[in-house]
């Protein structure tokens, strides 16, 4: 049958050139500054559970031999279940966010420094992602990007929520003690689900 006078088997024509796009690009196992360019929560396949599916966008390497890397994406996930929980609560407290309680901040523009590697499950290699650490805090010093260490972590911290007044006046410790384990969001942070995740 022809669709707009064009028989399938000849194929479509569009509007755009496939010429000027990107084949997406490999990042290779390294050590990489990166952006987390997008998180979204997703169920299970089952539907019993759900989990966190970011991609990290590289925006400088630490080696000469993965510089080919930097502006491709890595994708990982993140369980939501007791066992593994360590790792999203890792890549929190690398954003400069509150890793304690039961709700997650939206992680998206947060720069962080991580480790890629291959991992292969039932015959199928991915790349995978480890060892998040601040740049702000623990410097980094790559191909053509610079964190000095020393100055304060303004990327990051522009994306924490504000800490309530009674956290924000040292030595108050009955305050402190009363608000331990609870989302440290203001009123009108946590009313916004795209800032925040109930887990």
């Amino acid at each position: 049958m022809a669709n707009n006078g064009t028989a399938p088997g000849d194929g479509w024509e569009i509007e755009d050139n496939l010429d000027e796009v990107e084949t997406r690009k490999d990042v290779q196992p390294g050590r990489y500054l990166c952006r987390v360019a997008s998180m979204e929560k997703k169920p299970t396949k089952d539907g019993s559970k759900d989990f966190f599916n970011l991609a990290f966008q590289v925006i400088d390497a630490m080696a000469p031999e993965t510089e080919a890397s930097i502006g491709g994406r890595v994708f990982d996930i993140f369980n939501i279940n007791q066992a593994a929980l360590w790792k999203l609560k890792a890549l929190i407290s690398a954003c400069s966010f509150d890793s304690t309680g039961s709700r997650v901040p939206n992680l998206i523009d947060c720069e962080v420094i991580l480790d890629a590697y291959e991992d292969t499950y039932e015959g199928r290699t991915n790349t995978k992602t480890k060892r998040y650490k601040n740049p702000q805090t623990e410097g980094w010093s790559g191909l053509h990007e610079t964190r000095d260490a020393s100055e304060p972590a303004a990327k990051n911290l522009a994306n924490q929520p504000e800490k309530p007044a009674a956290l924000a006046q040292k030595g108050n410790a009955a305050s402190a003690g009363a608000l331990k384990g609870k989302s440290v969001s203001t009123a009108k942070k946590t009313s916004k689900p795209d800032d925040e995740v109930e887990i």
